[in-house]
């Protein structure tokens, strides 16, 4: 079948995965938005591509991964 479910003819034939992170709402004191970069690590940083419905406590969002170059020099918090 194609990759189609067997009981709804023109579904969607594949998923595809995309990175996430799971914000805690809490931490922040703006809301979050599409084109911010969040900074994780020295040299491993994300934009976030688009912002998903916040439940109580948490918000996820969809973020595309900067490459090492556009992440160099970027802040990161101090653990």
């Amino acid at each position: 079948m194609g990759g189609q479910l067997a009981s709804y003819q023109g579904s969607a034939e594949s998923v595809e995965p995309e990175d996430r992170i799971r914000f805690y709402r809490p931490d922040f004191a703006a809301d979050l938005r599409r084109n911010a970069i969040v900074s994780v690590a020295a040299g491993e940083a994300y934009r976030i591509d688009h912002v998903y419905p916040a439940d109580d406590e948490f918000q996820s969002a969809r973020v595309i991964p900067l490459t090492a170059t556009e992440a160099d020099g970027l802040p990161v918090a101090d653990e």
